[in-house]
Order: structure tokens, then C-alpha cells, then sequence
């Protein structure tokens, strides 16, 4: 550890950062497409494949705002709708993600710091599904950590250059997820700490410029605020939930534990060598360690007691954090082992305890790619399909078949043309003459939730015989009732 220290403290910053972001991209460039699209992928995909106001449309309803659809609209214009393609998107904003965080920590903190830190976000299981899943999570990252990195220059040096950028990252944060809002105001509440009217001055023109470029999209933010919006996954957290989010963030259990050890050593040392270890933190002491705990820590136990009234406590929502989480991590365990030698063995640790986590192929929870393969082998000449639910419509067609799926105002029409509907229960198919079908095709998903009664299969049932029930696609199932003689 001391000969790769000595050695990378002549290296240049921008050498090592693209050297970073090139481990990153190689890493996560594996196992892109080893699980299908899922729901929340294919809505993405669909919201992106319009207009840029059909996008915007889309967020007036949607809980989530348009500058992701944007950008993965302009990304499928030049690379296509490929599995790989929408998904090396987020690869690419991860990696590079990797390579400003190390950038970020260098500047405000140390290279050993920036090291662990890189360290901690290329193994981490939580970075790493999201850098394969094409929704804004990655995206949030990159955002956070680029306004970070300007709001703590803008702190030591404050330029109006700085503040336009500043209040340009503000308002893709904000326009890629509403709660990281949180940032905004954790930026105000360090600023307030670090008062200075000079330096507040260069603050209000990011401000100025935020509000203008942010106005034509209050009356949503204010909606989705005062409204709120919920799903059926939302639920109130509990102690467990908690202490799970955690988990998830520092790859599991083991390592859980040893984070706590750490703390726990880091006081040990704090009591017994109480001049010493003030030294330690003392150099290390700064706007953003201030900043990162807020984020890291403090933003996740509010957004616990909100989620009291208004349910957000998942880890995707608060994946953001990561970005205080992280650094403060790094710093920890820098100051606790402060020898190369034991911060190298604390790593090695980490990533031993770490790698078995870590799970590049995990499932989605929805397998359409190999249930539609199955559906064409299934086909006969007189056969319709009925899909439930309703919501399954974008990503039964992006398997079903790719030319109809790229022709969103027209899907539906295109499908019914080729005998497939769609509906949450039975009166959906009520209109439908079925006794003029040889084979009827049922491809249900969340039937359970949408449908407990089971009133389509009872529907069928009367007029068909259902000749088989198949269970083997994960989050699908597929029926097949032929006609009775």
C-alpha cells in the first residue's frame, strides 16, 4: 500500500480519474443483458421513444420528471432500443460518476481518501445493479456529485461562472428526481453554517438562475409535494427497513458489521488517544465532511420520519445519499487506519467481505424475453391473447414484437390488429366475440394484485378447456385454454 501511495502521489489527478472510469467501464460493461428489460425499464424506453413533449406530457402524470426520458431518447436516436444499448447508457454515466467522485474527494479531502472512496464505489452491489437498470438512478448520482463538487468550490472560491453551473446541476438534479431536493437543501443549511456575505452574494445568482430555469416546473414540484404520490410498493418503514437500507448500501450484513466495528475503534482511539486522533480529524475537518454526514446520514433518518406520512423509504429514492455516504466512509476508515499497511489490510477486507455480495446478474423479477419466445411457439392460426394487466402493454410488445413497440401512439391499434388485448379483469374483455377463437393465450402478471378474484380465468373456463398453466418465467404467467367440442 505505501509503494502504490508513494507511486500515485506522482501520478496526475486526471491520469488516475481516467483510469478510474475505465475500471468502472470494464467492470460494468459485464452482464448487461444477462436479465431482461423489466417494467420499469420498458417505461423509460416508451416515455423516451416520442417527442420531447410527449416526455414532458408523460411527467405531468408520472412521479418521476422528464430529463432522464430526454436523454435516453437522444442516446436511442444515435444507438437504437437493444437491451445493451439503453442499458450501456447508465454505464456509462456510472463510470463516469466513479471518476468525479474521486476527482470531488481528492480536491476537498486527500488522495488516500479519493482512493478508498473509488475503492468503495466499484464494489459496491447497489452502484453496480443500477449502472444495468435504465431509469435515473445513476443519473442522480452523477448530478449529485458534479453540484457537490461545484457548491464546495463555490464555497472557497466563488465565481459567477461557477454559480450558472451550479444552478444548472441544481436544476437536472431536480428534473431527474424530486427528492433530491434534499441536496438543495442541505447546500442551503452548509451555506448558512459557513455564512459569509461576500460569498452569499455569488450564492444568489445560482439562486436567481435556478428559479428562472426551474419556474415552468414549480406547479408539478409543489403538486407532488403537497399531494404526494404513492404505489403499491410504498409502504411505512419500520426499525428492520432501516437497518436493511443500510445493509443494502455497505453490501450486506458482514459488512455492516464492520462498519460499526470500525466506529466503534475509531471511538476507542478517540478516548484513549484523544490528541492524536483530534489531529487526525482536524486535518481532515471541512465544509464537506460537514456536507457529506448531512447527506450520508442525517438525510436518510428525515426521509425515515417522513416516510411516516409520505412513503419514500426505498433504496433506490435515497440512492442520492451515497454521495455523503460514501466520503464519509472513506474518511473513517483513513483516520481510523492511519498506517498504509493496515489501510491496505482494511481494504482487502472490504473487498473479501464485499465480492461475495456483490451481484452482477440479479434478477429483475419480470422474464417477458424468454415468456414471448414460449408465446410464438405457442401460436396457431385462430388464437388470440389476452395480457393482464393493463400496465404490461409497452414491455409485452418490446418482446412481442420490436417494429410495434416503436409505434407508441399506434400500439394498441397494431396489437388488436394481431388478436392481443389487454385488460386488468374481465370486463375489460367483454366486448371481445372469444367463441370465435380455436386457442386463447392469458399472459398475466401481478394477477394476484390486479385480479384476485380471478375473474378472467373464470371467464374463460366457461367456454374453454385450460389445457395447461405455465409457472417457469419468473414474474409471468402464461395459460392456454382451447375451445371446447
Amino acid at each position: 500500500m505505501i509503494f502504490i501511495l508513494k507511486y500515485l502521489e506522482g501520478v496526475s489527478w486526471w491520469k488516475i480519474a481516467g483510469s478510474i472510469f475505465l475500471l468502472n467501464l470494464l467492470a460494468k460493461s459485464f452482464f448487461v443483458t444477462s436479465q431482461p428489460i423489466w417494467y420499469d425499464e420498458c417505461f423509460s424506453i416508451f416515455s423516451a421513444q416520442g417527442s420531447i413533449r410527449d416526455s414532458l406530457i408523460v411527467s405531468h402524470w408520472d412521479i418521476n420528471p422528464p430529463f432522464y426520458y430526454i436523454l435516453l431518447k437522444f442516446w436511442m436516436n444515435l444507438f437504437g432500443d437493444t437491451e445493451f444499448s439503453v442499458r450501456f447508457l447508465n454505464v456509462l454515466i456510472s463510470s463516469t460518476a466513479a471518476s468525479v467522485l474521486f476527482v470531488y474527494v481528492r480536491k476537498f479531502l486527500d488522495l488516500r481518501s479519493a482512493l478508498v472512496a473509488s475503492v468503495l464505489f466499484l464494489i459496491s452491489d447497489l452502484l453496480f445493479y443500477y449502472s444495468h437498470e435504465v431509469r435515473g438512478y445513476s443519473l442522480i448520482v452523477l448530478c449529485g456529485l458534479l453540484a457537490s463538487h461545484l457548491f464546495l468550490s463555490q464555497l472557497q472560491s466563488p465565481s459567477i461562472l461557477r454559480a450558472i453551473l451550479l444552478a444548472c446541476c441544481w436544476y437536472m438534479l431536480v428534473m431527474t428526481n424530486y427528492l433530491t431536493l434534499f441536496i438543495l437543501l442541505v447546500q442551503g443549511g452548509v451555506l448558512l453554517i459557513y455564512f459569509n456575505k461576500e460569498r452569499f452574494k455569488y450564492f444568489l445568482y445560482a439562486i436567481v438562475a435556478f428559479i428562472i430555469l426551474i419556474w415552468h416546473w414549480t406547479e408539478r414540484i409543489y403538486n407532488i409535494i403537497t399531494q404526494g404520490q404513492h404505489s403499491a410498493w410504498d409502504s411505512v418503514p419500520t426499525p428492520e427497513d432501516f437497518y436493511r437500507l443500510y445493509e443494502e448500501f455497505l453490501n450486506g450484513r458482514l459488512m455492516l458489521y464492520f462498519w460499526i466495528a470500525i466506529l466503534v475503534l475509531f471511538g476507542v482511539f478517540f478516548i484513549i488517544q484523544t490528541k492524536s486522533v483530534k489531529e487526525k480529524i482536524s486535518r481532515y475537518y471541512s465544509p464537506m465532511l460537514v456536507y457529506s454526514f448531512i447527506i450520508g446520514v442525517l438525510v436518510v433518518i428525515t426521509a425515515y420520519f417522513i416516510s411516516f406520512k409520505t412513503p419514500m423509504f426505498l433504496d433506490r429514492y435515497l440512492l442520492f445519499t451515497l454521495i455523503g455516504l460514501v466520503p464519509l466512509l472513506s474518511v473513517l476508515l483513513v483516520v481510523t487506519l492511519d498506517k498504509p499497511i493496515y489501510l491496505g489490510i482494511g481494504l482487502v477486507f472490504i473487498i473479501a467481505l464485499s465480492i461475495p455480495y456483490v451481484t452482477p446478474d440479479r434478477t429483475k423479477g419480470m422474464n417477458y424475453r424468454e415468456a414471448m419466445v414460449f408465446v410464438k411457439k405457442k401460436e396457431v392460426s385462430n388464437r388470440v391473447i389476452l395480457l393482464q394487466t393493463r400496465d404490461m402493454y409497452a414491455l409485452f410488445t418490446y418482446y412481442y414484437n420490436r417494429n410495434i413497440f416503436r409505434e407508441p401512439k399506434t400500439m394498441v391499434e397494431q396489437l388488436s390488429k394481431n388478436n392481443v388485448f389487454a385488460g386488468n379483469d374481465s370486463s375489460a374483455f367483454n366486448s371481445l366475440d372469444l367463441k370465435k377463437y380455436d386457442q386463447v393465450l392469458l399472459v398475466q402478471t401481478y394477477e394476484n394484485y390486479i385480479d384476485p378474484g380471478a375473474t378472467v380465468d373464470t371467464m374463460l373456463t366457461r367456454e374453454f378447456h385450460k389445457t395447461f398453466r405455465n409457472t417457469d418465467f419468473e414474474g409471468v404467467v402464461i395459460s392456454e385454454y382451447v375451445k371446447k367440442q
